[in-house]
């Protein structure tokens, strides 16, 4: 999927019309018939008007209509005409899709209500996507012509409108009308004229409207925005709170230089074979919800001066040239980012806060900390050459202690423990590690009681069981870490570099 920023409009189209003829009506990125996923692909290209003609409908699964919501809610222009495009135009109008031509209308009338009315056999893309089967819109308004032409009947059209309706829609054909028993059983005068009509001059009401709905756009294509249909209250956007997100960011395209649209889920894909490297980030993922969740439940409200020194620095650190292409480059439009880096401030002041402020003991666990770190250098055989080193640990052995007390809480109070043999084992793996033959002589040397000693290992115990669990143990079964992992390679931008090295080892 190759994607021109220079021509900021894309086309789903097939058998409707001939890609060559399309072209000459509207320049674009022209792509296959649309299924599901492919709008999401396109949301942060900077693509500004997307229109739906055709799409798949049976084999594979259709476009949602979340997607094209997702797309009109990033500020998308979403037309739809002629085939799939009219079909969810009539459905989603309300919401701001815009219809265009005479199926949308029948569509949005009720004159015409299932997909099979648009649906039909046709070659692949090698082949043109060449029709095998006719649609009952054509059929329909063909034999509505014949009436007009007087030569059906209303009864009569209606009748053989019924015994192409009740075939499997690849099997409908004129050929099939014109072999039934009623056109066999008309006047020689009456079905000669009706085969002319139906063999010669056939009406293609769906190529009509996908040549109308590409004039349309190229006659707006100096006058942007499209102007969307008007948004009611009717049809309220539904409440985000499923797994519907994960799919979408799985689905989302990154730009490449060479224009290619890379899916980020192929990334994924690449990514999940280094094992070490997924259990590190599964624990590091799931360390960033559990902090979003204890900031939510707890209604944290981050200063605003916090807020914008932290976007500030993050830009300044993670965003490399124009930040618009950046932005395509990493498959995020400017509010995705923002919110996802207002996400990671959150976090950031959640672990710089006291967390005495938010309720939770901790007098113990400083104490506790601070006996440790003394004991790491007292211990050590070159206070001055690892003096950084220290430093270093010191600072991770408060930053892990402040993180647990916090996860640990939250989790708490949501009935969440950690079996007690967690802890014990925890402390014996470190003592080990550490060569302490003793705890009782060790709590002496660093004057902590058994309390103190237990109290923060607990927390700490628990916070790396939590981790290594993942929210999912826990009943957040909405929570899918290659939606957080691959969201946090975007926000960072080491998605490119993953793109760019993905399409180096494709390229022979």
């Amino acid at each position: 999927m190759q994607y021109d920023a220079q021509t900021p409009i894309a086309v789903f189209l097939g058998p409707s019309l001939a890609h060559h003829k399309a072209e000459r009506l509207l320049r674009a990125n022209y792509y296959p018939p649309v299924r599901m996923g492919d709008v999401y692909r396109l949301i942060a290209t900077g693509v500004q008007t997307i229109v739906i003609i055709d799409g798949v409908f049976h084999n594979t699964t259709p476009v949602w209509q979340r997607e094209l919501v997702a797309a009109m809610d990033s500020g998308i222009t979403v037309i739809g005409a002629a085939s799939m495009g009219a079909l969810r135009a009539a459905e989603l109008d309300q919401l701001g899709m815009v219809g265009y031509g005479q199926i949308y209308e029948w569509y949005r009338d009720g004159v015409i209500d299932g997909d099979d009315e648009v649906a039909l056999l046709h070659a692949d893309e090698a082949l043109g996507y060449q029709a095998i089967s006719e649609p009952l819109v054509n059929i329909r308004y063909t034999l509505g012509q014949a009436v007009e032409r007087a030569i059906l009947t209303a009864s009569q059209a209606a009748a053989l409108l019924d015994l192409a309706k009740g075939r499997f829609f690849g099997d409908r054909s004129y050929h099939l009308l014109l072999q039934s028993p009623l056109v066999k059983d008309l006047p020689p005068m009456q079905r000669c004229d009706l085969t002319d009509l139906l063999t010669e001059n056939p009406a293609n009401l769906k190529q009509n409207d996908a040549i109308a709905v590409l004039r349309y756009c190229a006659g707006l294509a100096d006058t942007k925005p499209v102007p969307s249909a008007q948004t009611t209250s009717l049809f309220p956007r539904p409440v985000v709170d499923t797994a519907y997100p994960a799919f979408e960011t799985l689905k989302r395209g990154i730009l490449a230089t060479s224009g290619a649209l890379l899916a980020i889920h192929a990334l994924f894909e690449v990514l999940k074979n280094d094992t070490d490297l997924m259990a590190a980030e599964h624990a590091r993922c799931a360390g960033m919800f559990y902090l979003s969740e204890l900031a939510a439940a707890s209604a944290v409200s981050v200063p605003q001066g916090f807020l914008s020194e932290f976007h500030a620095n993050w830009t300044a650190k993670h965003v490399v040239g124009d930040q618009t292409l950046w932005l395509r480059q990493v498959g995020l439009t400017q509010g995705e980012f923002d919110q996802l880096v207002r996400a990671r401030a959150t976090q950031a002041y959640l672990l710089q806060q006291a967390p005495e402020s938010l309720g939770f003991a901790f007098t113990d666990q400083r104490i506790a900390v601070e006996a440790l770190a003394q004991w790491y250098t007292q211990a050590s055989t070159d206070p001055a050459g690892q003096a950084a080193r220290l430093a270093q640990e010191r600072a991770d052995l408060s930053a892990r202690a402040v993180a647990g007390c916090l996860v640990t809480n939250w989790a708490e109070s949501r009935g969440i423990h950690a079996p007690e043999e967690v802890t014990e084992q925890f402390m014996t793996r470190w003592e080990q590690r550490e060569a302490i033959a003793s705890r009782e002589h060790f709590l002496k040397t660093v004057g902590l009681t058994d309390q103190q000693y237990r109290l923060v290992w607990s927390q700490q115990a628990m916070y790396q069981w939590m981790l290594e669990k993942g929210p999912v143990h826990f009943g957040y079964g909405t929570y899918a870490f290659p939606q957080v992992l691959m969201q946090d390679m975007q926000v960072t931008g080491s998605v490119r570099a993953l793109g760019a090295h993905v399409q180096q080892q494709a390229t022979p």
